[in-house]
């Protein structure tokens, strides 16, 4: 019997795998499947090729959608079709019929979607089965049935659900957000707004390439190279890629992460405040020290990413207070999003120790 790679939790206690057989033996069509965990998993049920939505998992029904729907949910796959289908073990303790679920019904209903219950689950004898698909792959999935309960459910949505209705409706709205911002970049470029253009540009691009549009993500990308070029002083840091390559296309060739190894053996030369801990890298192009000093016991961490692969430092002090590097002014509080404006590690660190000393200046005026 081949698993899923997701099905790795069989051999909780209390597991049944005898129930996972029946299901791909009622179930050939469904197989390991791949897909993404934005939006509780639902994200990619309704269609295989949609573009990004910010609004796609705007008011989900509380918290409930996870712990009775989702719960150790796993990624299968239907050949026919494509698409993913979320099949999950959670311990719901609500039974169909107390009408619990209402909510959730017509949260999914509105997204072309439905679901099938049974009391039984391979991964657990105290989780239920749980599937989730578009209505139409749903049609075709079967259930085993549990002969160990008393309470076996099989309940497909009472709603009639138009998942070719929800399909165009989403794929329309996508596409009216999708052709409103690419119509806005070249009229941000008239207006000689390029900084805003570009970004319009690879907004648009990743969105493309997110729907599979690669054509299309191609000509963004060609666009905002141009612009790029043209004016090669634009801010580009905070600018949306789908992948590494879109980006190298558009900014070029970036530094690569700095392994543990080669971080640490670099920081070990620089000469750091006697106050300070020796700095140990955690991960790849990340490292943390421990401080104590005036301010009180703190850490000092810097980190390596952003479209140009450069480097962010924080400070972290007694009390709250928390400061990072900004490019182009002094350090901000890290509650905005990390700003990495330094060449190298070393410029980090340099960029860490200014931050520290006005922070232990403040602490001597507080004494």
């Amino acid at each position: 019997m081949i698993l899923p790679s997701s099905v790795s939790h069989i051999q909780n206690t209390g597991s049944r795998p005898e129930f996972l057989a029946e299901f791909q033996r009622l179930n050939p069509d469904l197989i390991e499947g791949r897909g993404s965990n934005r939006c509780d998993s639902l994200w990619d049920l309704l269609t295989p090729r949609h573009r990004e939505d910010a609004e796609c998992c705007f008011r989900a029904p509380g918290p409930d959608l996870r712990s009775c729907f989702l719960d150790h949910s796993e990624l299968w796959r239907d050949k026919i079709t494509g698409l993913p289908v979320v099949v999950a073990h959670p311990y719901c303790p609500h039974r169909e019929s107390d009408d619990h679920h209402r909510s959730h019904r017509e949260y999914l209903a509105k997204r072309g979607l439905s679901y099938l219950v049974s009391t039984g689950s391979w991964y657990s004898d105290q989780t239920r089965l749980v599937v989730i698909a578009r209505v139409d792959v749903l049609d075709r999935i079967e259930l085993p049935k549990d002969e160990n309960s008393t309470d076996f459910l099989y309940t497909p949505s009472p709603y009639d659900v138009d998942w070719e209705m929800c399909e165009a409706l989403k794929l329309a709205k996508e596409g009216v957000v999708r052709n409103r911002l690419a119509r806005l970049a070249p009229e941000a470029e008239q207006e000689g707004d390029y900084l805003t253009a570009l970004r319009f540009y690879c907004d648009t691009a990743y969105i493309d390439r997110t729907g599979g549009f690669h054509k299309l993500a191609r000509e963004q990308l060609d666009h905002a190279k141009r612009v790029l070029t043209a004016h090669p002083d634009l801010d580009r840091y905070f600018i949306g890629f789908k992948n590494d390559k879109d980006r190298d296309y558009v900014l070029g060739p970036v530094q690569p992460l700095l392994s543990r190894v080669a971080l640490e053996k670099r920081l070990r030369r620089l000469e750091l405040p006697s106050e300070w801990g020796r700095f140990v890298a955690r991960d790849r192009g990340y490292a943390d020290a421990a401080i104590y000093s005036l301010g009180g016991e703190g850490e000092v961490i810097i980190s390596q990413g952003g479209n140009m692969n450069m480097w962010c430092a924080r400070v972290e002090i007694g009390g709250g207070r928390s400061l990072n590097t900004y490019a182009g002014g002094d350090p901000r509080s890290t509650y905005g999003p990390p700003n990495f404006c330094c060449e190298d590690p070393e410029s980090a660190v340099e960029a860490a120790i200014d931050i520290w000393r006005r922070y232990e200046t403040l602490a001597g005026e507080d004494r």
